[in-house]
């Protein structure tokens, strides 16, 4: 256990996790089993469909005072505690009241999980990503089917079965970003020496004004899943590397980006975690792919590179969308050469900013910030860059804020944060692109320097 300045250490063990998991899933089965077996005491504001999502407030409410207990056991320091759980206060909303309605991302998970009980493909429905999310969907599917025959009989229908799994996905949404929050306290105490109070108050702010967040629970993405094995991996890539390589396999999974952190494992000759995370790579991607595996859906993955949408609405921050949109005047091949020279130059800047700060680490928090810096280039490289991928820069953002050692950098990092996490979304151009804009300030004008003495620290202090 790593001690920060204030003294106090913390402790997490696998066992607390997975009586967390537990608990959670309790509260989700509550709600379940309330929608499936009505009772007199339970009401309904929105309509009968919606039972499970309103149950969910004292459900969910149960197990925030379940969380709030254990790690109370644990001695975390209360600042923390009082952030995770009020930040978990603060997303109980996203699930029983912005969820009212399917978002049409979820809309294309669904069939995608159909297409894979009906053994079709699920590439021909615009689904874009790995096939695990569209298993696990189907997996959750067909669960809840026999459960629900079981139990309603006659009252069955298949639609009331994809409103309770659209429920169960909600409510994981949920607890995936309130792990997503404790876990990078966790991250921060265990591997900075910042203030606990600093972590705590920062964390609480960036995880509950976070526009990239909100927009993830509005349009029911995947982001969390990403966002939490980057997180595992990072924590781990040190003392459990098997460990790191298999959370950032997990998280490719879900979403190709993570598959970058491939380049700053190697310039830090991380050769245990580089090497366990080829490894399950290769198990999990080349082998199906190589034997031709049916039902793995591996050939039409790939395939689907080919066909994959480059954006060029407003609110879309690739850099594909900011080629098409301040040039207008390139056309065809012209506009084709300017926008991939442009890529392959950001992928030079990645490799060799990789290997330049390489040499530079001289601290934990030093390597800290070379990792979650990477997450800068899951946007510029994706051909895609919606609002909501920005939640992926939320580590790093907290990080900067708290851990800024002199003005320009702590000015820079909160200007960033404005401008990725605060600004709500709007098409305006060129306004719009205010969130790139975020990116290319931390990459410039953001130097890697940390130190015990902080700005945040002075200025509360003064």
């Amino acid at each position: 256990m790593l001690q920060n300045r204030n003294g106090s250490s913390l402790q997490f063990s696998f066992g607390n996790a997975l009586c967390l998991i537990s608990a959670f899933f309790a509260a989700i089965a509550l709600a379940v089993t309330v929608d499936l077996r009505p009772s007199e005491i339970v009401k309904t504001s929105y309509g009968v469909k919606w039972v499970p999502f309103e149950f969910f407030g004292l459900s969910g409410t149960l197990f925030l005072i379940f969380l709030c207990v254990q790690l109370l056991k644990k001695n975390w320091p209360k600042i923390y505690i009082a952030s995770i759980v009020m930040i978990g206060f603060a997303y109980l909303p996203y699930v029983t009241e912005i969820s009212l309605f399917k978002s049409s991302d979820y809309k294309v998970y669904e069939s995608a999980a159909n297409n894979v009980l009906q053994e079709k493909s699920i590439y021909n429905c615009k689904y874009l990503y790995p096939p695990l999310p569209a298993f696990l969907l189907a997996k959750v599917i067909s669960q809840n089917q026999s459960l629900a025959k079981s139990i309603l009989n006659k009252d069955y229908t298949e639609q009331r079965v994809l409103q309770l799994v659209y429920f169960q996905y909600q409510a994981m949404q949920f607890f995936l970003a309130l792990a997503c929050a404790l876990a990078t306290i966790f991250l921060l105490h265990k591997q900075t020496s910042f203030s606990s109070t600093h972590i705590g108050l920062t964390c609480f702010l960036l995880f509950t004004v976070n526009q990239p967040l909100f927009r993830t629970f509005r349009h029911n993405q995947i982001n969390f899943w990403v966002l939490l094995s980057m997180i595992f991996f990072i924590l781990w890539r040190n003392n459990r590397p098997v460990f790191a390589g298999l959370s950032c396999c997990i998280g490719i999974h879900f979403k190709i980006f993570p598959i970058i952190f491939l380049i700053p494992l190697f310039f830090k000759k991380k050769w245990q975690g580089l090497i366990s995370l080829i490894f399950f790579l290769m198990i999990s991607f080349i082998m199906p792919l190589v034997l031709s595996l049916p039902g793995s859906y591996m050939n039409e993955f790939l395939k689907s590179f080919e066909i994959f949408p480059q954006g060029k609405t407003f609110r879309d921050n690739s850099i594909h969308s900011l080629c098409q949109n301040f040039f207008p005047f390139l056309t065809g091949l012209q506009f084709t050469m300017i926008y991939r020279v442009i890529f392959l130059g950001i992928i030079l800047l990645f490799i060799y900013r990789c290997w330049s700060r390489a040499k530079f680490i001289s601290s934990e928090t030093d390597e800290l910030f070379y990792f979650l810096e990477t997450t800068v280039f899951f946007m510029l490289l994706s051909p895609l860059s919606w609002e909501h991928h920005y939640v992926f820069i939320t580590p790093l953002l907290i990080f900067g804020i708290v851990g800024a050692t002199d003005l320009k950098t702590s000015i820079t990092f909160i200007a960033s944060t404005i401008l990725c996490l605060f600004i709500p979304t709007f098409d305006v151009f060129p306004f719009s692109y205010h969130r790139i804009s975020g990116l290319l300030l931390i990459l410039f004008l953001a130097p890697m320097k940390t130190g015990e003495k902080t700005v945040l620290s002075d200025f509360v202090n003064a």
